[in-house]
């Protein structure tokens, strides 16, 4: 206070306007920063894991919808039945590559892709069994077919559907971690700049204070 008593009017002036003028540079600054966390988290939902989610929900819904085609081949006994059921396989599995091909740009961590490769190797273990199936039923040999449609076929089913299952939830949790964050980098902008305007203001305050009392 004892510096400010010796400035000049003009002085006292300048510095409160400058030191004004410093706050709400700082409160730019903070707050350009804090909108570019909130950008990038928004983006990171938009661009990786929404996008993610849902060829892997697609993915998840041709697995089911193959399993239930094999069961239909396997309890036909009508040739164009057959051949109907076998054109279905086919056209999902074109399906499946199709948004395999579609999410595996968007794996963004060596866990994801360890996990994504886990599900590639139980999903063509499960496969080779079920083409055994479908060459059973094809040939009548239906519950030959339907053992093994029911044993080795299911539990390989079992265990891809758990691995590509984990897939869906890793990107759906993911999601949520990143919207909360960018929930918290709204809140903590919100007070950095609540913050710097009533510093700003108590600053203001002050230097007019000290300027009036000299003009006194």
């Amino acid at each position: 206070m004892q510096l400010l008593n010796n400035l000049k009017i003009r002085q006292r002036l300048l510095l409160s306007f400058g030191a004004l003028l410093t706050l709400m540079a700082l409160l730019a600054v903070a707050v350009d920063y804090e909108m570019g966390r909130i950008n990038q988290a928004s983006n990171d939902i938009a661009d990786n894991w929404l996008p993610s989610v849902s060829p892997v929900s697609a993915v998840n819904t041709n697995t089911s919808d193959m399993r239930i085609a094999v069961l239909q081949h396997v309890t036909s006994t009508d040739a164009a039945a057959m051949a109907r059921y076998e054109k279905v396989l086919g056209d999902l599995t074109t399906e499946l590559e199709t948004h395999l091909k579609a999410y595996a740009p968007l794996v963004t961590s060596p866990q994801e892709q360890a996990m994504l490769d886990k599900f590639r190797l139980a999903w063509a273990a499960y496969v080779q069994v079920q083409d055994q199936v479908v060459k059973l039923s094809r040939e009548n040999k239906n519950e030959e077919a339907a053992a093994l449609l029911n044993g080795d076929s299911q539990k390989l089913f079992d265990e891809a559907s758990d691995d590509l299952l984990a897939l869906v939830r890793y990107n759906q949790e993911h999601a949520v971690l990143v919207s909360d964050a960018a929930d918290a980098t709204h809140a903590q902008a919100r007070w950095v700049v609540l913050g710097v305007v009533l510093t700003a203001i108590g600053l203001g305050l002050g230097m007019a204070w000290a300027v009036a009392g000299a003009i006194a």
